[in-house]
């Protein structure tokens, strides 16, 4: 390729121009480049104070400004033709001193064009006025800038409006250029209508792994055989992805093909609800999130980002287009006639669609030798009010087991491993227990005893974490035994369903063994079960297991701190607290949280540090990791801190609490929630956790410390379900002290008799402490006095006779109070059916009672706090919404019913809302609240993103009784710029 070269100006009119470019004849060249210093991206290093003879460390370190000096000739006709060639270029220049801009450069025979972004200029400067420009009317010219650091390469989104003919920026795998013609908002197809046209976009050199690609399209005049398609993760003509809408002549289908060499075959196929129709606009939308492959049809125009398709397909990718896979974008068009029209395409890379958030995204391929910007796009529709984002990245870490214990079992003997049988995945066994002989690797392994005569019996454990649809893990142990040879298999998967995978049996030996499963998940699950089966009926068979792993993808760990089993991820995501190695820890039953548990009070969980990539200049010394963290707050305490620290896996160590907030901890509330249990978000602070290569695994305790209050509650009026005799005489019609209806009970005869009341279903919680008992009686039309008593064991025993005097006819009367025990201390379980009776005595005087109910007053029995999620995130290395602040009607993002509502980060952490803007457009978009924190700039190739939203601000200094919405459903865009140091290659 030719070199091109032009000046571009940031005024409202985009005023540019162009200095070098091949199609224009060397006499309309503005000017000639003479000499070009493009300058360097250069390093400031900081350094520490002097270490003696160790010498100065690095302390961190900031690329400089790039300093450019172009030297332009302009050759002119005449002095007027070369006074106009100056003044266009001083204009341009000066306002890009103004306003602005950028150089966009293309060396000779470089095949992609690069961008230097201008932060300052003093402006163009004039030639020396030599004989040369008096007599020859040519002279030399001086722009010198301040740049940004990188060069740029274009976007990796792409949209084409098909506004001018952009025929050159596709190559076509199909069909021919004649055959369309582009222009005036649309390809139109002009000839041999039956032949399909297959346009791949390759202007900007690019190959996505995740990518959306939509194509917008109008129907002809011919339905039959009518076809528009989104191309995704095009290999090479022969392989490919196709996501497309056809009509066979009796219904229109939404499709997914897939074509490896050459050879198409069907993934899924659906009909849409009605065939197209003749002058119809609709949007097909191909999709690839991880291995899954989604197709999305969309009757009308550009579709909103979070709009629901009216047709969708989805389907699972593997081999040629699995994960990490990379291809370009493209459409297909089979017209049928002349009036069918592409009307838009657009290709978003790094789209994923009704994510459940928080979530780790990792974008993969991504082009550039330096850090690239990135802009994220959240869009919500029907979700409630956003109020707050977080936002953090780290380059994606090496292969890691995600079993966190590995061969080190420390506090937990048995590293999780359970007896208990799980459908679908083994048969309970009679035991596991540490075994200090025979290791595989380091000291310890572990021991099960099968149990005699059953098929699968064996040892299993959970494991807590978001396993995705279409991706593949893998699981393998080493296995042996002493005395069997019964042959053993291991398993992987979500049980409950079951997504299971089971590898292939193998005898036992006394010689280690490697047993290894591969499983491909057909969902998306919260959590899996791996175990390991003694495969048929036999004996009490026993063998040993050592060094565990579950590792994402085929790729074995490497890591010296994750060889020999050892296990735990970087410290950056989500970790549930369901992982925890503490012994002692209690899994509640919680369905709202993202597994279907929580952990209580406190979570302990391995990471490894060694998996994080540092990239801020500080050496290799500590990393700064944030610690965030959902709770489940209860609401009988008066005070609870929360608390973090960093505890290396070692026989002794000491903890590193957080910077912040330190042994101490911070308050999680200023005052009590008065309902009942509650979700919040919180920052437990930051840690210092040592990294390199004399440091090993650490585990992040995140714990809750409280102390109870009493919450004072009580039953209700109850009344009686059922009655029975007491030491003598009946009473009339017990049954009529249900409900005030002039209908009484009474003594049947004189002689103080008395009656039993029961079954009253008080629903007391098991561990309530019971402050007081109320009895509230009705009087009939015939009065005197009742005595009062109540019994804790159905009548054995019962308390002091209260004497109440009926003086009026159809009064309510109080007996006790919500203080008033009786005269004796009442437990919890008194009040059940079969123990508790009141027991009413008529004292010679036929009084009536028409109602009668019982109040149980107690407090609630004291209750766990619980540690739920923790997310970590590099404190570099992250962006973040304003915390401890006091909630305000504008919400960050405000809640949405029906419309998609999107808010974008710029890389400067600027940030943009809007409602119904296209897929395309921001002209719908309006300046709206940022994030504070790094800049988004991501290391390339590979980078995990975590999102995080909430509609309840963390640390809020003001009560808020409302619970946190655990898991908001958005889509998430993440526009890519590549950037270079020096020159770009894709």
């Amino acid at each position: 390729m030719s070199a091109f070269l032009r000046l571009e100006a940031y005024d409202p009119l985009n005023t540019g121009l162009t200095i070098v470019d091949p199609s224009l004849t060397p006499s309309a060249q503005p000017a000639i480049v003479m000499d070009a210093d493009w300058g360097n991206a250069a390093f400031e290093a900081q350094t520490s104070g002097p270490r003696s003879t160790l010498g100065h460390r690095s302390s961190g370190r900031q690329v400089k400004d790039r300093d450019v000096a172009l030297k332009f000739r302009i050759y002119g006709t005449s002095k007027d033709d070369f006074a106009t060639r100056a003044r266009n270029l001083y204009a341009v220049c000066d306002l890009i001193s103004r306003f602005g801009g950028r150089i966009t450069r293309r060396s000779d025979r470089q095949t992609y064009r690069q961008h230097l972004e201008v932060l300052s200029t003093p402006g163009l400067a004039g030639p020396v006025w030599d004989q040369r420009v008096e007599f020859r009317d040519r002279g030399d010219f001086l722009f010198a800038a301040t740049c940004a650091p990188y060069v740029s390469g274009d976007p990796m989104d792409i949209f084409d409006g098909f506004d001018t003919n952009t025929i050159a920026d596709y190559t076509l795998d199909a069909g021919v250029a004649g055959n369309i013609a582009i222009g005036a908002g649309i390809i139109d197809a002009v000839a041999n209508f039956t032949v399909e046209e297959r346009l791949i976009h390759t202007a900007l050199g690019y190959t996505y792994p995740d990518h959306q690609v939509t194509v917008v399209a109008q129907v002809g005049t011919v339905v039959t055989s009518f076809k528009v398609g989104a191309v995704i993760k095009r290999i090479d003509v022969n392989n490919y992805l196709e996501c497309y809408v056809d009509d066979n002549g009796t219904n229109s289908r939404l499709r997914i093909d897939y074509i490896v060499a050459n050879i198409r075959s069907n993934l899924i196929s659906t009909n849409l609800g009605a065939r197209l129709v003749a002058g119809a606009t609709f949007a097909i939308r191909g999709r690839m999130e991880r291995n899954t492959v989604f197709a999305d049809f969309f009757l009308g125009g550009i579709p909103q980002k979070a709009i629901a398709p009216t047709t969708t397909n989805k389907g699972t990718m593997a081999g040629v287009f699995s994960d990490g896979a990379r291809g370009r974008a493209g459409l297909s068009f089979l017209p049928q006639e002349t009036t069918a029209a592409i009307l838009s395409f657009d290709v978003k890379p790094y789209t994923y669609r009704a994510a459940s958030l928080p979530d780790t995204f990792r974008l993969a391929g991504i082009p550039g030798d330096t850090k690239a910007l990135m802009s994220v796009g959240i869009a919500v529709t029907d979700q409630p009010a956003i109020d707050f984002a977080l936002i953090g990245w780290t380059a994606s870490p090496p292969p890691v087991n995600l079993l966190d214990m590995g061969t080190n079992f420390g506090a937990t003997p048995t590293g999780a491993w359970l007896v208990a049988a799980v459908t679908n995945i083994n048969a309970a066994s009679t035991s596991v227990a540490l075994l200090t002989t025979q290791a595989k690797y380091g000291l310890d392994c572990l021991q099960v005893t099968a149990i005699s005569g059953n098929a699968n019996s064996g040892v299993q454990r959970r494991v807590y974490r978001r396993f995705w649809r279409g991706e593949s893990y893998t699981f393998r142990m080493w296995v042996r035994s002493s005395t069997s040879t019964a042959n053993v298999a291991l398993k992987v998967g979500n049980a409950a369903n079951p997504d299971v995978a089971t590898s292939s049996n193998v005898a036992l030996s006394t010689t280690w063994q490697l047993l290894t499963v591969t499983w491909v998940a057909g969902a998306t699950w919260e959590d899996v079960h791996i175990g390991i089966v003694r495969v048929t009926s036999g004996a009490a068979d026993v063998f040993q297991i050592d060094a565990e792993q579950l590792y994402w993808g085929p790729t074995a760990p490497t890591l010296p701190s994750q060889i020999e089993g050892l296990g735990g991820p970087a410290p950056f995501g989500i970790l549930e607290a369901e992982n925890t190695v503490q012994a002692s820890s209690t899994l509640a039953a919680d369905g709202s949280a993202s597994a279907g548990f929580v952990v209580k009070q406190s979570a302990l969980l391995v990471v490894d540090p060694n998996a994080l990539t540092q990239d801020d200049g500080t050496g290799l010394d500590v990393a700064l990791i944030e610690v965030w963290g959902r709770l489940r707050l209860i609401y009988n305490f008066s005070t609870m801190t929360a608390k973090a620290r960093a505890i290396p896996m070692r026989v002794g160590a000491d903890g590193v609490w957080t910077q912040e907030f330190g042994a101490q901890g911070r308050s999680v509330l200023t005052s009590v929630p008065l309902s009942s249990t509650r979700s919040r978000f919180i920052r437990f602070g930051t840690l210092a956790i040592p990294i390199g290569r004399d440091t090993g695994r650490v585990a992040i305790e995140a714990r809750l410390d409280y102390v109870a209050g009493a919450v004072p509650a009580n039953t209700g009026a109850k009344t009686a379900g059922a009655n029975e005799t007491d030491s003598n005489g009946t009473w009339t019609t017990p049954g009529n002290t249900v409900a005030i209806d002039a209908a009484y009970t009474f003594a049947a005869g004189t002689g103080g008799f008395s009656w039993r009341w029961k079954t009253f279903a008080f629903g007391v919680p098991g561990g309530a402490t019971i402050i007081g008992v109320k009895v509230n009686f009705q009087s009939g039309v015939n009065l005197g006095f009742i005595g009062v008593q109540l019994s804790p064991d159905a009548g054995t025993s019962r308390t002091a006779q209260k004497l109440i005097n009926l003086a009026a006819a159809g009064t309510g009367y109080v007996v006790g109070s919500s203080t008033d025990l009786w005269g004796r201390t009442w437990i919890d379980t008194e009040f059940s059916d079969a123990n508790f009776r009141l027991i009413l005595q008529d004292n010679n005087q036929l009084a009536d009672v028409d109602q009668i109910t019982v109040t149980v007053y107690y407090t609630t029995a004291t209750d766990v706090p619980q540690v739920d999620q923790v997310i970590l995130v590099p404190a570099r290395s992250r962006a973040v919404t304003a915390t401890a602040k006091d909630p305000t009607t504008t919400h960050w993002i405000p809640s949405s019913t029906g419309v998609d509502l999107e808010k974008v980060i710029s890389p400067d952490l600027s940030g943009v809302l809007g409602f119904g803007a296209a897929s395309h457009d921001s002209g719908g978009m309006f300046p709206a609240t940022g994030l504070g924190g790094a800049l988004l700039e991501i290391p390339a190739p590979n980078t995990d993103v975590l999102v995080k939203l909430s509609d309840f601000i963390p640390d809020a200094p003001t009560r808020n009784d409302s619970s946190e919405t655990l898991n908001p459903i958005a889509t998430v865009h993440f526009a890519i710029t590549p950037r270079w140091a020096i020159l770009r290659d894709v």
